[in-house]
């Protein structure tokens, strides 16, 4: 068995596919997000009599009975209860804001929070540029290759943050694992990954696509003093060659939005449509990524640190 250590540098997300709607699937109350148990609600508010269900009832109006009932929930109502970063209090806060008041969820089981094996797995095909670790689909197929990867323990709700990105429009309200939080995952059966391969790769993948993506941006960079994504993209390539690595330690990108220069592999340039009008047809290369701004500084989201045991 190999394990795997992670330490998170940078906030962390991985999404499960859902946006939570403020006032239907989540609340606001001091300073603390909390996600709704909406049958345990639902319960609430029947015994309350809370529906007039004769007259017409519009969202708007079941926000506000969810809201004005507040009083009467007890722990049990929510699923889980995180923090919340201060740009994203003031843009929930903010009755002009449209548009920015959902969050992408984090992936759970009933409110408790994992990394999913399947995740890191992806990583690791990227860096080691291969299809598969386990079992090949072809004639030359044997169960001895089978892979098997664990998904981490539960982590604690307290380690939690609902941020709001930062280098490009519109905003998008991420629920993350924080900053130097650390988590294990096991590889139980190795199928063909070779560990010194793995580390090999790992000692270079991410500084070779820091390097590409940096003299990539040049032509993307704001002139005259005015900054663009780009400078922004740039200004987090550079936070993460600050981080100090122990020999046995090594930059990875896992989970969403750290950028499509980290889910290819190494000396690719990736390149998508050009979203600027008149040039649909032109292939750009990238330069973009989520990005959360903390102690002064642009950090893309899903950086850790990996030690391999």
């Amino acid at each position: 068995m190999v394990k795997l250590f992670f330490e998170t540098l940078t906030p962390l997300h991985i999404s499960n596919g859902n946006e939570l709607a403020f006032g239907l699937e989540y609340t606001i109350r001091n300073d603390v997000f909390r996600k709704f148990n909406f049958e345990r609600i639902s319960a609430t508010l029947g015994k309350e009599r809370a529906f007039n269900f004769s007259e017409e009832i519009s969202v708007k109006k079941i926000t506000e009975i969810i809201d004005n009932h507040f009083d009467k929930y007890n722990e049990g109502d929510y699923f889980y209860k995180i923090k919340l970063h201060p740009k994203f209090y003031e843009l929930v806060n903010n009755p002009n804001a449209r548009g920015q008041k959902f969050v992408q969820e984090f992936i759970n089981s009933n409110g408790r929070f994992y990394i999913p094996g399947s995740s890191v797995k992806g990583s690791l095909l990227t860096i080691l540029n291969l299809d598969y670790l386990g079992i090949a689909n072809n004639d030359d197929a044997r169960i001895e290759d089978k892979f098997v990867i664990r998904d981490s323990e539960y982590l604690n709700p307290e380690n939690f943050i609902v941020y709001s990105t930062e280098d490009r429009p519109p905003s998008n309200n991420l629920m993350c694992l924080k900053p130097k939080n650390s988590f294990e995952i096991d590889i139980l059966k190795m199928g063909t990954l070779n560990k010194d391969i793995l580390i090999n790769r790992l000692k270079s993948y991410s500084e070779t696509q820091i390097n590409l993506a940096k003299n990539n941006l040049l032509p993307y960079k704001g002139r005259g003093g005015k900054i663009k994504g780009a400078d922004l993209f740039e200004e987090g390539l550079e936070s993460l060659l600050k981080y100090e690595l122990k020999s046995d330690e090594y930059l990875i990108n896992i989970g969403f939005g750290g950028g499509s220069w980290f889910k290819v592999f190494e000396k690719t340039v990736p390149k998508f449509e050009s979203k600027i009008k008149g040039k649909k047809s032109v292939q750009e290369p990238a330069h973009t990524s989520f990005s959360v701004f903390l102690n002064k500084q642009t950090n893309h989201i899903g950086w850790c640190k990996i030690k391999i045991d």
